[in-house]
């Protein structure tokens, strides 16, 4: 795993531990030691999202935790979409933190949308380690996007799974058999 790659896993694990007060856990001398870790939080300080406070990261609001810990990915994709919509009649509409209500007032949020050709469709985005001991892995996020769409769009919509980090092997397997596209790692470098 290359170091800015390291860096921003740490960054996301880090954002994900801040609560109610938007403090991170400790951040450890491991963690510190990487210099591109230094640099996502000065970065972070200097455009006045976060601040280091001793071992720990201080997140100015909410809206600064979730974008460090992987909301940036969703204001990615969500950018690239428009760009990508410019001058083409084809795009109708995009949205960003789109929330469904199925009848049973269950409630989901999809990260990115937009409806092309008369078509739906439905990006998952995440930026978290799909690997390790306490991963679940991407299975529930597939069934997840897998019948929203369904409900959502019928069998004309379109799903696709963006992923800063591989999803492992058998994951893709079930995207592939399920009809979702998946781009992730360094394809993001692609992704227009």
């Amino acid at each position: 795993m290359q170091e800015s790659d390291k860096a921003v896993s740490a960054l996301n694990y880090y954002a994900g531990t801040a609560r109610n007060d938007l403090r991170s856990a400790e951040v450890d001398e491991r963690t510190t030691a990487i210099p591109a870790f230094r640099q996502l939080l000065d970065y972070l300080a200097s455009s006045g999202l976060a601040r280091v406070e001793g071992k720990f990261i201080r997140f100015i609001d909410e809206a600064s935790r979730f974008t460090a810990n992987g909301g940036w990915l969703e204001h990615y994709v969500f950018s690239c979409l428009l760009e990508a919509g410019k001058g083409d009649s084809r795009v109708q509409d995009a949205a960003l933190g789109m929330e469904v209500e199925r009848n049973a007032g269950v409630r989901n949020e999809m990260d990115v949308a937009c409806l092309a050709n008369n078509t739906l469709h439905l990006i998952e985005c995440k930026a978290r380690n799909f690997k390790g001991r306490k991963s679940t892995g991407a299975t529930g996020m597939l069934y997840k996007i897998d019948s929203v769409s369904d409900i959502l769009g019928g069998i004309q919509a379109r799903a696709m799974i963006v992923s800063f980090r591989p999803l492992p092997r058998h994951d893709r397997i079930r995207a592939d058999e399920l009809g979702i596209a998946v781009i992730q790692g360094r394809d993001l470098t692609d992704m227009e």
